[in-house]
């Protein structure tokens, strides 16, 4: 049986939903008047729409560990 403290599919979460926020701030921050041109707020957007497509893999890689996982039949549960 294998164990680890952290799965590599929650520090890809945190990372993932690490991005997706600095993308979104990045992208509130330029869209004030004065602060960039369409171009950047373009690439923003883009940046945006990518960080969210990268914590949806994310997501739906652990939700499928994690049915795998429950299949296996290899765990215990334990209520104190």
């Amino acid at each position: 049986m294998n164990f680890s403290v952290a799965s590599p599919s929650a520090w890809n979460a945190h990372a993932a939903y690490s991005r997706l926020s600095s993308a979104r701030a990045k992208l509130a921050t330029d869209q004030m008047p004065t602060a960039a041109a369409p171009g950047v707020i373009t690439a923003d957007r883009a940046a945006v729409a990518n960080a969210e497509a990268e914590v949806a893999r994310v997501v739906a890689a652990h939700a499928a560990e994690v049915a795998r996982f429950q299949r296996s039949g290899q765990f215990l549960d334990v209520y104190a």
